[in-house]
């Protein structure tokens, strides 16, 4: 455990250390822009009642936000693997992708999803092979 003097002296150390190199500062802003992003795009998916979480039990809203996040997750997943194959496909036909246009890249677009769509999670019943195909 540390004592209330060193903690100070090490986020004096932290503050001077952030002031004097731009490199620091640099990067952090970078990784707050980024969770900062993520926190916008989790809050997106979380549309139902306004965001509102109504539990009043502490297992309950840990379930919804490990839920939201599960969710956010796999809508993400799904953006990158869009992505990857259209940048793939680019690349295919002769296009030249250079790192700066990857780097403008996000994998939290949401204006294709839609939310409130319905959606059959039941797969398409596979049919058992046809006579002929033995």
């Amino acid at each position: 455990m540390h004592s209330g003097s060193s903690v100070v002296s090490c986020a004096r150390n932290f503050l001077l250390q952030y002031i004097s190199e731009i490199e620091l500062r640099e990067s952090v802003h970078a990784a707050t822009c980024k969770s900062e992003e993520f926190n916008q795009f989790v809050q997106w998916v979380f549309f139902y009642n306004s965001g509102m979480i109504q539990e009043n039990l502490r297992y309950a809203q840990d379930k919804m936000i490990a839920y939201n996040h599960l969710v956010a997750n796999l809508v993400i997943l799904h953006n990158v693997d869009s992505m990857s194959k259209a940048i793939n496909k680019l690349k295919r036909q002769g296009f030249k992708v250079d790192a700066e246009a990857l780097r403008s890249l996000s994998p939290y677009r949401t204006e294709h999803i839609n939310l409130r769509a319905h959606h059959n999670m039941i797969p398409n019943p596979v049919s058992p092979p046809s006579s002929e195909s033995r």
